[in-house]
């Protein structure tokens, strides 16, 4: 085994020391005790969340909105981690590259190892067939390859760019199970095809060579486009779009998939996800638009638009599937335009070919250690989004599907009140048509920004992910914000108390009782209520059903039901603890019937 020495800390005398240590690795069984108790402080001496302290990094900022992939799981414990980080001046990092860290079974050898000889950024990470790990990151558009699996010497290939004189950046990478490597990549500042107004636009790389040699050709094309064709613009669906690296890139067998944001305008009125797939391991591309909102369309009251943080993953039957984040938009007085973007129960959204679009999770899924939720007109000092952050998906080997994300944690708030992030997930054992709840408090560390989360894409008796955690909210790399130190955090959490499945709050009625002839939408019961109601509705057939309801003001605070039902009488039960004194309303979708009822919240 190879290994070289870097820096820890003496926590005594908080000064730097020189040593090589095998630790092991950290997982949630290891404080399962301390869990259990409401609200433990589990936290280090160094402030920072739960799991191993690979690297303290003086460069924090991990992406301009989706995640890469920053841990590969091997199985049988081995592990290997790719993250950006700095070990230089605060503000300046001149030394910032991917630091590398490998598990052979045993635990990590530490401290990090650094990949690149140059600075870059943005370092991601996939595996060949044989092991060894690859790793891109943008300086250019720099891959390494490791000579062994965990062995830490690297053979770097620094491609060319696409076209001459333009710039890639922010790269995603996966080698697919025939070591052909796959990137996504933003080609910026430089408008090659006249008449698109530059912008940046999601650029699609493959090398069949180990990385060598490279083909490159914009991801989201014409039909029956030629690789040096340029991107489809078609109503101006890229100009001022790309946002940075809102993309995220994944492989199965001869299946390459790239999941990208998209928008027609600056001003957010008209967002877009769409998903790119090659079914012949990158030749040939067709895409589609997987939330269809259309150019020009003026949001409506309680509008959800699409945001940049999304990944991408492929079951183990091929099947695609994308996790997204919205934001809540209002329209201004006239119906014509947005007027305000709310940071509020918007909620993380997943979409699969044979399902469509499902709801993972809102802010108003999110609880403290003894249940306690947000009010519902908290502001929690956060930007842009569903207060559910950066989305991170993996699979275990039933196909049972997990996403991690950050999230804003009710009643843990620094000295000016603004909340800190924690680690959460939820899982689908259904292949996303429903969702585990109550979401789980993966880190729940009281005084602790835990965030831009990574999972591992192979789960297996554990969710492994590494994660940015110190005291300080917010980045060091934004304007404004404290230039402080972060920890990059390992740590692993059992898969089996992670939900894959909604509460039973759905009952069926005695079959024997006979269908009912038509779509029917009850009076809740009681009403008034507190804290719980139960809502019935009847379905003449097997059809799929959502159940939602909104506050006053037309927010969205819940979601009963949002799967197929088969024909019968239901009930669904939504009890309203964490929600405030007030005027609700209930609205029933099921196949082209709707409706909608209003109940009385009464505390």
């Amino acid at each position: 085994m190879f290994a070289v020495a870097a820096s820890a800390i003496d926590r005594k005398s908080d000064k730097r020391i020189q040593k090589v240590q095998r630790v092991p690795a950290v997982g949630a069984q290891d404080i399962l005790a301390a869990q259990a108790q409401p609200r433990a402080l589990l936290k280090s001496a160094a402030k920072a969340g739960p799991g191993l302290q690979l690297i303290e990094s003086t460069y924090d900022f991990m992406t301009n909105n989706a995640m890469g992939r920053h841990i590969h799981n091997y199985g049988d414990g081995i592990l290997a981690i790719a993250r950006t980080a700095a070990e230089g001046p605060l503000g300046t990092w001149p030394d910032r590259a991917t630091f590398f860290a490998y598990n052979d079974g045993n635990g990590f050898l530490l401290p990090m190892t650094k990949v690149e000889a140059g600075r870059v950024g943005w370092g991601n990470i996939s595996a060949t067939a044989d092991g060894r790990s690859v790793i891109a990151a943008h300086g250019g558009l720099e891959v390494n390859v490791d000579a062994l699996q965990g062995l830490g010497i690297w053979t770097s290939s620094i491609t060319g760019n696409f076209p001459t004189g333009s710039d890639l950046t922010w790269p995603r990478i996966v080698v697919d199970g025939k070591d052909n490597f796959h990137v996504v990549v933003t080609h910026s500042t430089f408008d090659p095809f006249p008449g698109l107004g530059g912008g940046q636009y999601p650029v699609y790389g493959r090398s069949t060579d180990g990385g060598f040699n490279w083909e490159f050709r914009f991801a989201f094309q014409k039909p029956g486009a030629a690789a040096g064709d340029p991107p489809d613009t078609t109503n101006g669906l890229w100009v001022g779009g790309g946002d940075a690296d809102g993309y995220a890139i994944d492989a199965w067998g001869d299946k390459v998939g790239v999941a990208a944001f998209a928008s027609y305008d600056a001003g957010f009125n008209s967002n877009e996800i769409l998903f790119a797939e090659s079914t012949d391991n990158g030749a040939t591309w067709t895409w589609t638009n997987i939330t269809n909102i259309g150019k020009g369309v003026p949001p409506v009251e309680g509008d959800f638009r699409p945001n940049a943080q999304l990944d991408l993953i492929y079951d183990n039957n091929g099947m695609p599937h994308i996790v997204f984040e919205n934001f809540l938009v209002l329209p201004d007085s006239a119906g014509t335009a947005p007027e305000s973007f709310l940071y509020t129960l918007s909620p993380l959204l997943h979409w699969t070919p044979t399902l469509g679009v499902t709801e993972v999770a809102t802010r108003a899924d999110i609880v403290d250690g003894e249940g306690t939720g947000f009010p519902s007109s908290a502001n929690w000092g956060r930007g842009l989004g569903s207060g559910v952050y950066w989305p991170s998906i993996g699979v275990d080997a039933n196909n049972v599907l997990y996403v991690a994300f950050s999230a804003p944690t009710p009643n843990d708030t620094d000295a000016v009140g603004l909340n800190y992030l924690d680690i959460y997930a939820t899982g689908s054992a259904d292949g996303g048509a429903t969702w585990g709840s109550p979401v789980v408090n993966l880190t729940d560390s009281r005084g602790t920004e835990d965030k831009y989360v990574s999972v591992a894409r192979r789960v297996d008796e554990n969710l492994h992910f590494v994660y940015g955690s110190d005291d300080v909210n917010g980045g060091a790399v934004q304007p404004g914000n404290q230039t402080t130190s972060t920890f990059m955090m390992y740590y692993s959490f059992p898969a089996a108390q992670i939900p894959t499945t909604p509460p039973s709050s759905v009952s069926d009625h005695d079959p024997s009782a006979g269908l009912p002839a038509d779509y029917a939408l009850a009076q809740n019961f009681p009403n008034p209520f507190n804290p719980a109601t139960a809502i019935s509705f009847n379905l003449p057939a097997s059809v799929k059903v959502k159940l939602e309801v909104f506050n006053a003001i037309g927010q969205k605070v819940a979601t009963l039901v949002n799967s197929k039902l088969p024909a019968g009488s239901h009930t669904a039960t939504w009890n309203a603890a964490n929600m405030p004194s007030g005027i609700y309303f209930y609205k029933l979708e099921a196949g082209n019937f709707n409706q909608t009822r209003k109940m009385v919240l009464t505390k």
